[in-house]
């Protein structure tokens, strides 16, 4: 495992500054849900990712009970996780961060070591239908290295040092304590 944080967001923020992260936040599911979930996450990490598929599950099942929002933190140790961050961010100026973090969750070994993985992550923009030459110019940009950044700084103000990472309804919460996403929802109400 490398890290778990989970945090609720009652609101939109409405104005931007290193606590709150990136703006507008990578989320899935309706900010007023009983049970928000802020995931720090390292693409390189298998737990993180695997706990990411288990909410997207949860929140696919039951929409008006859960709502997460998704933060990068790309552990150094990882020499892809960085790249794989940016392509998600670039990713997402095209509706698709979800089904990327899908693909380069499950091929991991296409591009963990590789030497250029901005061509793994290209082909996959190909796969999703998107503009590859804009995903391309956006990968390498300065609003997803400041988006990025964002993420980086809220995370070094909330102490996180490993993913999966996770807040829930604003308290640091377990990995293992957050397997039960029941158990949760019924605590909220």
């Amino acid at each position: 495992m490398c890290s778990v944080l989970m945090l609720w967001l009652p609101s939109i923020i409405a104005t931007q500054d290193e606590r709150s992260g990136s703006y507008p936040p990578l989320q899935i599911g309706d900010v007023s849900a009983p049970v928000g979930i802020e995931l720090f996450i390292d693409l390189q990490c298998g737990a993180a990712t695997a706990y990411l598929r288990k909410l997207k599950e949860f929140q696919k099942q039951r929409p008006a009970e859960l709502f997460v929002t998704v933060r990068s933190f790309p552990i150094s140790r990882h020499k892809n996780a960085a790249p794989a961050a940016r392509a998600v961010e670039a990713a997402a100026s095209q509706g698709k961060w979800l089904e990327m973090i899908e693909l380069i969750s499950d091929g991991v070994e296409a591009w963990r070591e590789h030497e250029r993985p901005v061509e793994v992550f290209s082909a996959y923009a190909t796969k999703l239908g998107m503009d590859v030459k804009l995903f391309e110019l956006e990968f390498d940009g300065a609003v997803v290295g400041n988006r990025m950044q964002m993420d980086l700084e809220r995370a070094r103000l909330l102490n996180v040092n490993g993913t999966p990472y996770i807040l829930v309804n604003g308290y640091p919460t377990s990995y293992w304590d957050a397997q039960d996403l029941e158990a949760m929802i019924s605590r909220t109400k």
